[in-house]
Order: structure tokens, then sequence, then C-alpha cells
């Protein structure tokens, strides 16, 4: 029997598209930046404008020469930029960098648009203040849930129940809160980074992955945690 198959928007580098190839799905990427170490077949291209193909009954043609329709997939995964989210945000606001767009609502309304089972992943931040009414309904993750020296906290909003595998209790010496080494305006967030910058492919489970790529990716754990209650939606079971 075949994998169902993963659409896996924003990809990125591929952390939690790896998750998500622990848990049982065949994993298609889309990002609109090249992405040479994706480890999955990959298509370069706007999300949004991919979603919106979909939607119209057109098909996406991947590297592995494979082209696919809305019908081929099972379930989708959009982790869309977290900067316009993120404690970053307050320096850009203060110093007058770049603003960020914010994609949560859009992608949101296009996810339910096609009816499948879905996760959108983003920073604690997408869940606050001026997201709202957009921001995300969702729970979150931590490295500490799974023994993991550092927080990386992670919102996911599903279109399926899922549990928390326990509440983390931040009580860590040698923890960061981004764990690779990214550093926030908000120092009062950061902690000493040595032991993940020393690490951070072997916790995040992405040897395939560079520095700046790592800064950007999630621990392959929580989506392969996500992906197994993911499996249980798509296959219409319940835990």
């Amino acid at each position: 029997m075949s994998k169902p198959r993963l659409l896996d928007l924003f990809c990125c580098a591929g952390g939690a598209a790896a998750g998500y190839e622990k848990a049982g799905f065949s994993v298609y990427g889309i990002d609109n930046e090249p992405q040479p170490r994706y480890p999955f077949p990959f298509l370069l291209m706007d999300a949004l404008e991919a979603m919106n193909m979909l939607l119209r009954g057109e098909g996406l043609t991947f590297s592995n020469g494979e082209t696919l329709y809305l019908n081929d997939f099972a379930a989708i995964h959009a982790s869309p930029p977290c900067q316009g989210y993120s404690t970053t945000k307050n320096c850009s606001e203060v110093f007058g960098f770049q603003q960020h767009p914010l994609y949560l609502g859009e992608i949101r309304s296009l996810l339910k648009a096609t009816k499948k089972q879905y996760v959108i992943e983003n920073v604690m931040n997408a869940k606050f203040k001026d997201t709202l009414p957009e921001g995300l309904q969702a729970g979150f993750l931590c490295g500490t849930m799974f023994g993991l020296p550092f927080y990386r906290h992670r919102l996911f909003e599903t279109s399926f129940a899922w549990f928390q595998p326990g509440h983390p209790k931040h009580r860590l010496k040698d923890a960061g809160s981004y764990g690779a080494g990214v550093k926030s305006c908000s120092m009062t967030l950061m902690h000493n980074l040595k032991v993940i910058r020393d690490s951070a492919a072997r916790y995040f489970e992405t040897p395939w992955m560079n520095g700046d790529e790592l800064s950007e990716a999630i621990p392959v754990c929580y989506t392969e945690y996500i992906g197994k209650y993911l499996m249980q939606a798509v296959m219409g079971k319940d835990y």
C-alpha cells in the first residue's frame, strides 16, 4: 500500500518534512526560494500560487517528474514565514527595517477550501496581539517535551485533535529558546546557546542542513509527533 502524500508548503530545507516522512507520509515540498538540500521531491514556486492552482484543478510538477493534483494529497502542512510574527518584528518597527507580510489568514482560508487535513506551524507570537483574529488557534511544542536541551517553542494549528506530550519545565541551564544560535531583540528570552550551536544538527536530526537552514528549522521530532495524529486523522481513526 502506498504512503499517503503530504504537501509541505513554505518548506525551506525540510526539517518539518523529515518528521512527516518518519510518521509515514510521502512528502512533496514547495518554496519560493531554491532548496538544494531539501530531501524530498521539490517545486520552486510561490506556495499561495500553488494552492490556488490546485484549487482550480491544475496540477503541479515536482522535481521527480510527478505531476500531482489536489486529490493526490491526503494532507497539507504550511509553515508561512514567521518574521512578521516573531519577536524580531519589534526591532524592525523600532529601527525601520523591512516589514514582513502576514500570511496566516490567507493560508488558512486556502487550506480550509481544500477540505483536506492540515497543519499550520509558526512562532509563539503568531497567536497573539496584532495577528488576531487571524492568529493561530493552536497548541505548542517545546524541545523539553522531547528531552532536548532547548525550548524552540512552536505553535501548531491543526484540523484534527492532538495532545501535548507534557508541559515543559523550563529549568535548563544551558538551553536556548531558539536552538541554533539565532538571537532575538528580546534578550530575556535567551540563554547560553553553546550546547545548541555545537550540536544543532544532531539535536534537530537534520545533518544535511547548513547553519542558516538550521536557524529556520524545527526539530524533526515535532512533526513526527504531530504527524502520528495527522496519520490517524487521514485514516479516519481516533486516538
